[in-house]
């Protein structure tokens, strides 16, 4: 077969427009077929339809973006699209904008800003830790604080195939042991370090991919990067029309081809030739026997395809009938905008709400904004208040709507009961006003669909397999999230393919896809997408310049403690620890009785009843 330089992408999000901008600049003939009206996946900017009174018209968005650090692909591939065009030396990059600091938030109390002193020692680690944890705001137990530090700096200390061993198999709740802590320690450490930030469900996300990202955020800070970035607009504004207009544009010699509303609904499959020669559009094929295959869409939206092709195709790729596998699962992050007659900037960073059940975090957007919210309303509308929302499964506990917000019938529910629960939050700050009479307007994600009254509501994270049967059934009366995010569970690691297929010509870019990332994101899609290229690059034996693909940094201060490590695990000995214990097959023990006497951790139970004996190290 003849080496071509024709790729055909499905999806258009931040997986498929970043596949197109390093084939583009390789010479590559490029075709993007995107489902939705718009390019940019759940990354895109919205517009707030007509039908709704004074706010109609203004920038809405799925849930604000937030880029860390150690985001190196994504912001790497943004340093390369002119903004504006035409503009020599700028870039999207330059649209980002550092966060001075995020805080916490609970009831009845003042914010509780994260601390802005990096510590140069163990020691200092530990402490620092245990004084964000044991701030009397945060309301922890006697000693939690300390068993949460040791806890983290256990794990960051650990190298990564022992991560991947011992770690992806034990979810965060039962490796921070939330079950014999208070309901703040649950609040704070387990869920408020990871449910509030990527709704990673404790009770099923893998710790492994929780201690990957904490210990990279602790290294953009040790090393004085900023631990959160933004844009300084609306997504679509600042970075994904730019990029659209850079790869349709003459640059480096070629055009990307950019087709949306475009939803493919089927793969053309050779079996003879084990060969993908097309894909079906509306009912209409488009063949190209030679080009190479893309797949950038979300793991749901894989799945589905897959069932409406030829069967053969996993036949021909085993890889791909591991998409269905249980414990590959998606859960729901979605954003709910308010649109202020007067701005509340209420403090120059994000806010978790840690007493909130719907597990809440927002950002007031337009202190960052370079054109103001005002510009785009004429005056009725001076701030932007951006909520997402994490946990759809449990009820409310702002008093407006008890249920969960799942079980929603409107938008209006949802947005009663969230600024319920961010009002709770707010009794000691009056100057923040989100009151009915300061709110002149919302808009909830249109990813979410309401149908009704009746029916069965669909509760917890589901496997991916599930959630596209689930949405053929159409029930009644469930609000449906028509593009869910994936989320790295227990055991899932195994289970997600790579960037390449044993279909020679059939490739994937998509957040589900393993990457170093290890978290469905923008970077993770971004990084994806890399790899497939290279994969590309490999297969036609091109001699263009491979795909950066950027390896993520740990505090340097820990590299002594992970490189023993990596001995130690090489020849079978358990991880020392920080304190009197080890993992044994994966499951970590209670705390020894010494670290009990000492910190004040709580005992675990004993059989036959009485206080535990101190266990020992396996040497």
């Amino acid at each position: 077969m003849p080496a071509t330089r024709e790729v055909v992408i499905i999806g258009g999000g931040v997986a498929g427009l970043s596949a197109a901008h390093e084939l583009k600049e390789r010479g590559f003939e490029v075709t993007v077929f995107e489902a939705q009206k718009t390019f940019g996946g759940k990354a895109r900017s919205l517009v707030v339809p007509e039908r709704t009174p004074v706010i109609d018209g203004l920038p809405a968005e799925h849930g604000f973006r937030f880029f860390p650090g150690f985001y190196q692909h994504v912001t790497d591939t943004m340093a390369r699209i002119p903004y504006p065009q035409g503009a020599p030396g700028r870039f999207v990059i330059d649209n980002l904008i550092d966060v001075e600091h995020a805080a916490y938030s609970r009831e009845g109390e003042p914010f509780f800003h994260f601390p802005t002193k990096v510590p140069q020692t163990i020691e200092q680690w530990f402490r620092a830790l245990q004084g964000v944890f044991d701030n009397p705001s945060l309301g922890l137990g006697p000693g939690e604080a300390a068993f949460a530090a040791f806890r983290l700096l256990t794990a960051f200390t650990m190298c990564n195939a022992r991560r991947e061993r011992q770690l992806d198999g034990i979810s965060w709740s039962k490796f921070m042991r939330a079950a014999d802590m208070s309901e703040a320690y649950r609040r704070v450490v387990v869920n408020g370090l990871t449910q509030n930030f990527v709704a990673m469900d404790a009770e099923q996300s893998s710790t492994k991919s929780v201690i990957n990202i904490l210990v990279r955020l602790l290294n953009d800070y040790m090393s004085g990067r900023t631990i959160d970035r933004i844009l300084n607009g609306p997504t679509s504004e600042q970075w994904i029309d730019p990029w659209v207009r850079y790869l349709e544009s003459d640059a480096c010699g070629n055009r990307v081809r950019l087709h949306c509303d475009k939803r493919v609904s089927r793969l053309l499959f050779d079996a003879d030739k084990s060969r993908i020669t097309g894909v079906q559009i509306m009912g209409k094929n488009y063949e190209c026997a030679d080009a190479h295959f893309i797949a950038a869409i979300p793991v749901e939206a894989m799945i589905e395809l897959l069932g409406r092709s030829d069967p053969e195709i996993r036949e021909h790729a085993p890889s791909l009938k591991l998409l269905t596998n249980e414990n590959l699962k998606v859960n729901w992050m979605s954003g709910i905008m308010f649109y202020l007659q007067r701005d509340a900037p209420m403090t120059p960073g994000h806010i978790i709400y840690l007493d909130s059940s719907w597990a809440l975090t927002s950002i007031s957007q337009n202190q960052f904004w370079r054109k103001k919210v005002e510009e785009y309303s004429h005056g009725k509308v001076k701030g932007i208040v951006s909520v997402i929302i994490s946990d759809w499964f449990k009820p409310g506990n702002g008093g407006a709507f008890e249920r969960p917000a799942q079980t929603a019938d409107n938008d209006i529910q949802v947005s009663l009961e969230t600024l319920a629960q961010i009002r709770a939050h707010l009794r000691e700050l009056p100057d923040i006003d989100l009151t009915a009479g300061n709110v002149r307007g919302h808009f909830l994600d249109p990813a979410l669909e309401f149908n009704g009254k009746d029916g069965n509501p669909l509760l917890g994270l589901m496997p991916a397999s599930q959630f596209v049967v689930r949405l053929r059934r159409r029930f009644p009366t469930v609000e449906r999230n028509v593009e869910p995010l994936f989320i790295n569970t227990v055991n899932s690691w195994p289970y997600r393919p790579r960037e390449r297929t044993e279909i020679p010509n059939l490739f994937l870019a998509a957040d589900y896809v393993k990457t170093s990332t290890d978290l469905a994101t923008m970077e993770g899609a971004n990084e994806s997408a890399r790899r497939a290229v290279n994969a590309i690059l490999v297969s036609v034996r091109s001699n263009a310049k491979r795909c950066d693909i950027f390896q993520f940094e740990e505090p340097l201060l820990f590299a002594p403690f992970r490189a023993v490590d990596r001995l130690l695990f090489d020849i079978g000995v358990p991880h020392p620890g920080l304190f009197e214990h080890c993992f044994d097959a994966g499951e970590p023990p209670p705390p020894s009785t010494r670290l009990r006497r000492r910190y004040g951790a709580p005992d675990g139970p004993r059989p036959g009843g009485g206080r535990s004996k101190p266990r020992r190290s396996v040497r």
